[in-house]
């Protein structure tokens, strides 16, 4: 099973503060209208009403919580930390990283008009975020069953675990404790401008543990 973490909300501090305003105002929402709903849009106030508008309230924000738990992860100094009941994945049981392009989401109303690809400006620039793809069993000839039609790196029939990297200080400990070989596409080096050696230096991985993976040859 590829399970992925942080895919869509993000990890970012203002995602984090956006997450929780958002959530406030949309269950607030979500229970005023109810409450007018179930009440007949009677507007006057009272005992009841307001004992339903706040249980209402705190099963919504209950929800939202776990609803954005499930798509959090925590960097911690030993450990990778995953969704709602707290899983964990020791960095000494790593195997392999992957590093990719992380992928916007795709819905039924896309006109093509955001970037294909999540990426932030620095000084002007725009600077492209890895999607970081964590797998705990022995990978072989990851170059040759590399396909460019696979998602954020996630491989046919291989359980994977996956987050995007919105600040590379995040994963210093990711790096230093799993001792695990580092695979970083091509595409993302491309889009990056990076030769492997910027990008080693960026991410503070060791040259040496850096292996290429063209994913661009089909293209």
């Amino acid at each position: 099973m590829n399970k992925s973490y942080d895919y869509i909300m993000g990890g970012s501090k203002f995602f984090n503060l956006f997450d929780f305003i958002s959530g406030i105002i949309i269950c607030t929402l979500f229970s005023f209208c109810l409450s007018k709903l179930i009440f007949s849009f009677d507007f006057k106030i009272y005992p009841k009403k307001i004992i339903f508008f706040i249980g209402t309230l705190i099963i919504c924000l209950v929800v939202f919580y776990f609803f954005l738990s499930q798509r959090r992860y925590r960097l911690l100094e030993q450990k990778l930390i995953y969704g709602i009941r707290k899983k964990t994945i020791l960095y000494k049981d790593i195997n392999t990283l992957i590093f990719t392009l992380s992928t916007t989401p795709r819905g039924i109303y896309d006109i093509g008009l955001t970037e294909p690809y999540f990426c932030t400006k620095k000084k002007g620039r725009k600077e492209y975020i890895s999607n970081i793809t964590v797998y705990t069993n022995e990978m072989k000839n990851i170059k040759e069953q590399y396909d460019t039609k696979i998602i954020n790196g996630n491989l046919k029939n291989t359980p994977s675990y996956s987050f995007n990297c919105h600040d590379k200080l995040s994963i210093y400990h990711l790096i230093k404790e799993s001792n695990s070989d580092v695979y970083v596409t091509r595409s993302f080096l491309v889009y990056n401008n990076w030769t492997i050696n910027e990008f080693s230096r960026i991410y503070n991985i060791p040259t040496e543990k850096i292996q290429l993976i063209n994913d661009m040859c089909k293209q």
